[in-house]
């Protein structure tokens, strides 16, 4: 067993190599083929390059060189897996890496050699008879097909190009150079890469794990028709070729039987007849075995195990082995054994039968832990578990008689949620009162509106937002004795104030529904006069008169009304793709800025204001509300 299973570890090392060659060896070939070449001759038994020289075959006349290049032709992989997946078209299906099949016949149909067309209808046929076998099989060998090829499955064919510094003569028996003509030899096979349906002699069907491994290119070797040898650096004839080995191009290891289902029906039988003393050992050979499998785990759903405890009244609640336990229920297996897990836990929770269980245990800690573990497996995955724990945890901390296991009661299973502290926000500014001018030389109020935008936290905030105002009368009253008017009527003309700017609020007050803030930040503030009705024929500083941009600085105060979120919202959210709500409210901002308009309306200095804002805020998270001890 442990031979089969250093194998194994090597044949999955060497798959890589059903990628492509540049992409498997020019990037670590060194290192799969050192790997293969000390460690399989170890743990197979390989013909001698000698043995095969006495044997030749004539579909590939034996040669001593080098790997020049290694091509696929076409590759046809399973649509599942991603890694062969180019991009997923419109309708989600594989558009793989390399041509496929048809691919490759469509776009070479008239080149194509008989060896090309020989090799392209067994590929075919190598798929039909594995869809073949697939239906004959037996139930069980279905659903581990199924698990397996699901991971990866694919077929092509290769072409490989060797530089050939000698050819093997069989029938003079020696090594012979090869003219400049003659130097490079070209090998083409067909190659299976994961697991296909094998049937033996005695109609027994079976899985295997097929693999494939070309050696690195400028590495000196033997090639043959089913094999290369170890590398070697000489003379052909002078080389010990009875003790190199020649290792396969392919790799094939029969998938042994799943014993877990033999485990999983012996657990069965032992739960039904509550035979709860046999389940920790038949648990512990379903656990050492899945920790040495390579094809079948996990074993069991994680969920069972956490409802097997608390039958076995073991209410330790510790951490699962990933390699053995799933964290869904499988599709692997057909026995129901989850379900039929699932149904006598519930008969025993609803029974009474597990506090009754419980009132006898009467440390504290195990007590909650038992309540923590039924009240996870017993929610399925609706998000209010999390909640219902950290009630739980409330509930019994008070009873833990030291800090320690108070700790570790918080640290492992406090995790009731909140939204996270940073928000992003927009708001609209229902209306606005102003006053500008210079010190003393005011303005009658005027009325505007305008939008901001930004995000923050319970702390700082950043605020981008514009702020138009309509002067009206007001404004055209303090124009008219500007000298921008003289002898004109502004009567004739609209007046526009437009600030833009980046406010930083400190928030120096901060509950579930209010927040205070004082706020500053650069503006640039726009005074624009034009004309009502423009004159085509007019000078353009008739129908403009004005038109000043200028920095300046925003200050004020914020004082905010918010609703706040429930419980209900943070569990609705918590574990949801994208958050479809938000809290609303009202913002009221007083401050001041700067004003320029010097030279259309004489004005400049500071601007006294008030606005109004509706807005609507957005926490795109949540996160683990922190404990506060007592």
């Amino acid at each position: 067993m442990k031979k089969f299973l250093c194998l194994i570890s090597l044949l999955v090392l060497a798959g890589v190599s059903y990628a492509s060659y540049d992409f498997a060896f020019h990037y670590n070939g060194d290192f799969f083929d050192a790997r293969i070449d000390s460690i399989l001759p170890m743990r197979m038994e390989l013909p001698t390059a000698l043995s095969k020289m006495e044997k030749p075959t004539n579909r590939f006349n034996p040669v001593y060189g080098y790997v020049m290049e290694y091509r696929t032709k076409f590759f046809s992989a399973n649509p599942k897996d991603d890694d062969w997946c180019r991009y997923r078209d419109e309708y989600n299906q594989c558009v793989p890496v390399m041509p496929s099949i048809e691919e490759f016949v469509s776009a070479n149909k008239p080149e194509l050699t008989d060896k090309e067309r020989f090799l392209i209808d067994r590929a075919d046929k190598i798929m039909q008879r594995n869809d073949s076998l697939f239906k004959k099989a037996k139930s069980e060998i279905q659903n581990e097909y199924r698990y397996l090829s699901g991971k990866a499955q694919a077929i092509g064919l290769h072409e490989i190009s060797i530089y050939v510094d000698y050819y093997y003569d069989s029938t003079e028996k020696k090594w012979i150079r090869p003219s400049v003509y003659n130097c490079i030899a070209t090998m083409m096979m067909v190659t299976k890469w994961g697991y296909f349906l094998h049937q033996d002699d005695d109609s027994t069907i079976s899985i295997r794990n097929y693999m494939h491994h070309i050696p690195k290119a400028e590495t000196k070797r033997l090639f043959f028709d089913d094999g290369y040898s170890q590398v070697v650096s000489g003379k052909p004839e002078e080389l010990p070729l009875d003790s190199v080995k020649v290792i396969p191009y392919k790799l094939v290891v029969q998938v042994p039987q799943n014993k877990n289902i033999e485990y999983r029906l012996k657990l069965k039988e032992a739960l039904t007849n509550k035979d709860y003393a046999a389940v920790p050992d038949i648990l512990k050979k379903m656990e050492r075995y899945s920790e040495k499998d390579v094809f079948f785990r996990p074993a069991l759903d994680m969920n069972s195990l956490d409802m097997i405890d608390i039958l076995l009244q073991d209410y330790s609640d510790t951490d699962k082995n990933g390699k053995v336990y799933s964290s869904e229920i499988l599709d692997l297996y057909d026995d129901q054994l989850e379900e039929f897990i699932s149904q006598i836990f519930e008969e025993y929770v609803q029974s009474g039968e597990f506090k009754k269980a419980l009132s006898k245990e009467k440390d504290p800690v195990k007590r909650a832990v038992a309540n923590i573990v039924v009240n996870r497996v017993s929610g399925g995955r609706g998000r209010a578990i999390d909640e219902r724990q950290s009630d739980i945890v409330l509930a019994y901390l008070d009873s833990v008689p030291n800090q320690e296991q108070k700790e570790f009661l918080v640290e492992k299973y406090w995790s009731r949620m909140e939204m996270h502290p940073f928000y992003i926000y927009f708001s609209e500014m229902l209306g606005g009162t102003r006053y500008m001018g210079r010190l003393g030389d005011r303005i009658r109020p005027a009325f505007g509106g305008g939008g901001s935008f930004g995000g923050g936290n319970n702390v700082m905030s950043l605020d981008f937002f514009l702020q138009g105002f309509f002067w009206g009368a007001s404004y055209k009253e303090k124009a008219a004795s500007s000298k921008c008017f003289k002898n004109r009527n502004v009567n004739d003309y609209e007046f526009d104030v437009l600030d833009i700017g980046v406010d930083l609020t400190y928030k120096w007050l901060v509950t579930r529904h209010f927040e205070g803030g004082i706020y500053a930040g650069p503006t640039f503030n726009m005074s624009e006069v034009v004309k009502t009705e423009w004159d085509n024929e007019a000078p353009r500083d008739e129908n403009e008169p004005s038109m000043e941009i200028a920095p300046g600085l925003d200050v004020g105060l914020s004082f905010a009304l918010f609703t706040a979120f429930s419980r209900r919202d943070v569990e609705r959210m918590h574990g949801a793709s994208m958050y479809k709500g938000g809290r609303f409210g009202g913002r009221l901002r007083i401050g001041m800025s700067t004003q320029k308009a010097k030279d259309s309306f004489d004005v400049w200095g500071w601007k006294a204001y008030m606005t109004l804002e509706g807005t609507i805020r957005a926490h795109l998270a949540t996160r683990k509300k922190p404990f506060l001890w007592k």
